[in-house]
């Protein structure tokens, strides 16, 4: 009973989103549901995108250790900077996490921005989808341990020169 309304809902749909005009009608369903993939593979859907995920602690863990070791080569290459400018080490430390920073976001926008003008030279002499869109600063385990080395320099900072300013 339960599956005879289910589809002959689906197909009230399906005639109710042609007479507006649509093309294509998608659904979007949860992996572990296969009752609703059955009925609609039946009503001959296909399926044009599969999105599979896993929950592991090892995927954590990795994220952990590339966060630290962000840190790690962050502290050294500014460490090193310091050294060559021979300034002092916690002098250095907020501009150059800052620096670093801005670094790896405009060498995004710049890869990002390259491929743009590629893909929409490819549209421009093809006419074919290219995949150009807008520029997404994504949030990754490197980018978290920039971040967080930016946090970590400021309080560094605020506790070192704190007697200069609130004495």
């Amino acid at each position: 009973m339960e599956i005879k309304d289910g589809t002959a809902a689906l197909l009230t749909l399906g005639k109710y989103v042609q007479t507006l005009g649509a093309k294509k009608l998608s659904l979007h369903i949860l992996g572990h549901n296969t009752r609703a993939i059955h009925l609609y593979q039946k009503l001959n859907f296909q399926i044009t995108d599969l999105v599979m995920s896993k929950n592991d602690k090892g995927i954590c863990m990795k994220s952990i250790y590339i966060i630290l070791a962000t840190l790690t080569v962050e502290t050294l290459i500014i460490w090193f900077a310091s050294y060559l400018l021979g300034w002092n080490f916690i002098d250095t430390i907020l501009l150059g996490s800052l620096l670093l920073f801005g670094i790896v976001y405009l060498f995004r926008l710049y890869i990002h921005q390259t491929n743009a003008t590629f893909n929409a030279n490819i549209v421009g002499w093809t006419w074919e989808e290219a995949g150009i869109g807008p520029f997404h600063f994504r949030i990754s385990p490197i980018i978290i341990g920039l971040i967080l080395f930016i946090v970590i320099s400021i309080l560094v900072t605020f506790i070192t020169y704190y007697r200069y300013f609130f004495d």
